[in-house]
């Protein structure tokens, strides 16, 4: 049948097979798409209303707070939510934690249109990096054994910050350089081309 035809088949399959819709099974993948949802709504509803736009001050201090090590910089932004909830949406996050993504961050500091270009510039960025560590790997293939590691932080930072995008790729890039300087023995033999 047709794509949608499947679509449907598969929902209502998922709908009778779950028995209630607050198991956790079901529930949880409803629960995570609609907080992220709610958390870039607070942000809208709060900014330019309540607070201007940033114009890019927090996605510079997050720049600099992934590329600064903490011993410089004791007291730089943490990824996890604490900073974003409580600059971009007026909540002190105390025990728990949620967070607004790059896409209420892209709001936060552009607005629409601005924020979408910043997803654009964001989306280009881990595509270079991608496209980088590709570019390696033809002289060092196994290279490419270390692409879990390199974006599996990418895989959901969008439930998360663009700190931890550029946390996990600034550091673990250093870490995995660090590592074949010691042991370059480990990314096999350089190929000639």
């Amino acid at each position: 049948g047709s794509k949608t035809e499947l679509l449907l088949d598969l929902m209502t399959m998922n709908i009778q097979n779950s028995g209630n819709i607050m198991d956790d099974n079901t529930f949880f993948p409803i629960y995570a798409r609609l907080n992220q949802g709610f958390n870039v709504a607070l942000v809208m509803k709060r900014i330019p209303a309540i607070q201007a736009f940033d114009a890019g001050e927090s996605i510079m201090l997050t720049v600099g707070s992934a590329i600064v090590p903490r011993f410089l910089w004791e007291d730089k932004m943490k990824s996890g939510g604490v900073y974003n909830m409580e600059h971009f949406v007026g909540y002190k996050l105390r025990g728990w934690s949620t967070n607004i993504g790059p896409v209420g961050e892209a709001y936060g500091n552009f607005g629409v249109f601005g924020g979408a270009l910043y997803m654009f510039v964001f989306g280009l960025f881990i595509r270079i990096v991608y496209l980088k560590i590709f570019s390696i790997a033809v002289r060092k293939p196994l290279v490419l054994l270390w692409l879990p590691v390199l974006f599996f932080e990418l895989s959901y930072s969008m439930e998360n910050d663009t700190l931890q995008a550029l946390n996990s790729v600034i550091k673990i890039s250093i870490f995995v350089y660090v590592i074949y300087r010691i042991f370059p023995y480990l990314f096999g033999k350089t190929q000639n081309h």
